[in-house]
């Protein structure tokens, strides 16, 4: 049954995921994605920059429900591989406090609390694994 809720939350985060990134690129310019070729005015490039700089703002959730999507994945993967899964704190705790850097990465901090929480599933995971379950 914890098998099957797993799998079913698991889902339901890969289509939140999704519309968020169909959110981010609906917001995004065509600007963000196409050259303008090579005989450009300085305004013209600042304002590109500009513009990519408040688009990728745009998508910050984004790119932090990835963080926490690759925080998820490493942990399972380590811990059905035999790793202990407390070594991905002592890991996390190793990262910079203000690395989250403009917003667009969760900070350490808080990934920190959201592998705390997932300690117990990854314990258990390792434990089946380990006995060959």
């Amino acid at each position: 049954m914890q098998i099957i809720f797993s799998s079913l939350y698991r889902d339901v985060r890969l289509r939140r995921l999704v519309a968020d990134v169909k959110r981010a690129v609906d917001y995004a310019s065509p600007r963000d994605f196409v050259d303008n070729g090579r005989d450009r005015s300085y305004d013209d490039i600042r304002h590109e920059l500009d513009e990519s700089l408040i688009a990728s703002l745009r998508r910050s959730g984004v790119y932090k429900q990835q963080e926490f999507e690759a925080d998820y994945i490493g942990i399972i993967l380590g811990a059905r591989a035999g790793f202990y899964p407390v070594a991905m704190l002592s890991m996390l705790r190793k990262f910079d406090a203000g690395s989250a850097g403009l917003g667009l990465h969760p900070g350490r901090d808080e990934r920190i609390g959201r592998v705390e929480n997932m300690l117990p599933m990854a314990r258990r995971v390792r434990e089946i694994e380990l006995s060959g379950g």
